[in-house]
């Protein structure tokens, strides 16, 4: 009987831990609490833009979604589908061109104090005021000149219409087409909707910039300037204003057919994916304003 004791006794401080023994205090289990949860009666909007600075996804009013792997939203989307909400910490993606079973559930939580969501194996997503700034925005808008006129829209579409010929015995060419328009090599390129319409390229003609006057001799350089890294949703919009700025002013475009110069200039698409108002664009080179809003 002594033996049974003496062994349990033994088994007992084997497996005690050293701080028990010593008398000092037991640090409890880690837990992962949140310092800032969700607010299930005040739903966090979804609608809108998200981006991780590599892929992008656009959640719009209407329950569709386009899932983009860049930053570039003229580009073609990787997937679509439509989506709906499960409650206010996920909602789910539903791709068109896959089976129900292969749909995506979409958590949101808090990091850094702000809001993001977890898209498959993407890196985390946080919303952003405005899509990314994009090489296409430098041309949306209406073009009009000795070229004819043209109308470069965000969805990617355009309307030509070939100027009036003054002289008699040109050859006589198809007054207007529509297509779709892209970005080749820094050139815009129409793809009429017609076989029997070519494409067409316009050149984009930048106004020269004057260089920069010298330095007086034995003046010291500068240091360059540092400039804080952006985060979140203030530093997608401060990297999309900077990269406007950064952007060459384009007025003019010429082709075959003559230069055009822009009337009317669209702004980017709206967080919730509504195209605004046009505006119109600065005095051309005339001094003028422009004149008549695009249809």
């Amino acid at each position: 009987m002594v033996s049974v004791a003496s062994a349990a006794l033994a088994l007992v401080v084997a497996i005690a831990p050293a701080s028990a023994l010593s008398g000092e205090p037991q640090t409890p289990p880690q837990r992962n609490v949140p310092t800032v949860s969700l607010d299930p009666e005040h739903p966090f909007p979804i609608v809108g833009w998200w981006s991780n600075g590599r892929e992008m996804l656009d959640v719009a009013e209407d329950g569709a979604y386009r899932l983009y792997d860049s930053q570039n939203r003229y580009r073609k989307p990787i997937e679509v589908g439509r989506w709906h909400r499960q409650n206010h910490a996920a909602f789910w993606l539903e791709p068109y061109t896959m089976r129900k079973e292969e749909r995506t559930r979409v958590p949101l939580s808090i990091v850094e104090g702000s809001v993001a969501i977890s898209v498959r194996t993407f890196g985390s997503m946080t919303a952003l005021e405005a899509p990314p700034f994009a090489a296409e925005d430098l041309f949306i808008g209406l073009w009009a000149g000795a070229g004819g006129s043209l109308d470069l829209q965000p969805s990617m579409r355009y309307h030509y219409v070939a100027p009036r010929r003054a002289v008699e015995g040109q050859p006589v060419v198809i007054s207007s087409h529509r297509g779709a328009w892209r970005l080749r090599e820094g050139k815009v390129e129409l793809l009429p909707d017609s076989p029997s319409v070519t494409a067409m390229l316009l050149e984009p003609i930048a106004p020269a910039i004057p260089d920069a006057p010298n330095p007086p001799k034995g003046t010291p350089n500068a240091p360059p300037s540092v400039k804080p890294n952006p985060s979140g949703a203030a530093g997608a919009a401060e990297t999309r204003k900077a990269a406007e700025d950064d952007a060459p002013l384009i007025r003019t475009l010429r082709c075959v057919e003559g230069t055009l110069e822009r009337v009317i200039t669209r702004p980017a698409v709206a967080p919730n994916g509504t195209q605004e108002a046009p505006m119109s664009a600065p005095p051309g080179p005339s001094g003028e304003a422009p004149a008549g809003r695009a249809s």
